[in-house]
């Protein structure tokens, strides 16, 4: 059967059953491709039509499906990235094959949820993570906070923040500067304190200086557990 027949099939069923054929297929594509070695397989255009089509449905679950799936076009991914279904765009945000370019507009998007969701990439762009973390929620500049790609100089930043659960996040994570962590150890709340104990990069001056921490049974206790504890 063409290519159209098959469509034109794939058009008449339910929903659910749309969503179960995009799987099908993408599984389908990747069993003959990878016994076809780099030839096209003809299971592919005819997911990557299927996908195309679908990506207009009317049923959000469908596009959702659409926008999640590896094997969409970056060019479907960009339209539904501006979908009014936030679910949809998160998981255009999700799809390890979206552009850069569209995770730095969607870094800017309205819903936290899509905001969020770029920082599960593991590409996302530098300038996308500089952006969410200035994000207005805190949840946002938390979850830059504690990326281990983040880089330093924004670290730096989130570390001065006014919310102690960024400034946790900042303290326990292994790529902050020891700079950081050193100015971080004598912050005003216990937890901010407790995480730089935890943080393997403390140095080990500030961990002996923890150990002696008001905080007894939290921040005395991760400085002396610490493996970079002076012994």
């Amino acid at each position: 059967m063409e290519n159209s027949g098959i469509l034109r099939l794939l058009r008449k069923i339910s929903a659910d059953a749309r969503i179960s054929a995009i799987k099908a297929l993408t599984e389908m594509s990747t069993v003959e491709e990878n016994e076809a070695g780099c030839v096209e397989v003809e299971t592919s255009s005819i997911l990557v039509a299927f996908l195309t089509e679908q990506s207009k449905d009317k049923d959000e679950e469908v596009r959702r499906a659409v926008a999640k799936n590896p094997r969409t076009p970056s060019a479907v991914l960009t339209e539904l990235s501006k979908d009014e279904s936030y679910r949809v765009r998160r998981a255009v945000a999700m799809n390890s094959e979206t552009p850069p370019a569209v995770l730095m507009e969607q870094s800017k998007d309205k819903n936290e949820e899509v905001r969020l969701a770029v920082l599960s990439y593991s590409k996302a762009p530098e300038k996308a993570l500089t952006e969410l973390s200035m994000d207005k929620e805190w949840r946002v500049r938390y979850a830059v906070g504690g990326e281990l790609k983040t880089p330093p100089a924004v670290l730096t930043e989130l570390s001065k923040d006014k919310e102690w659960r960024v400034r946790c996040a900042v303290a326990g994570n292994p790529g902050t500067p020891p700079a950081v962590l050193t100015e971080l150890s004598k912050d005003k709340d216990w937890h901010v304190r407790y995480d730089v104990a935890r943080n393997p990069r403390t140095p080990p001056a500030v961990l002996t200086e923890l150990s002696k921490d008001e905080d007894e049974w939290n921040v005395q206790k991760a400085a002396r557990d610490n493996l970079s504890f002076p012994k």
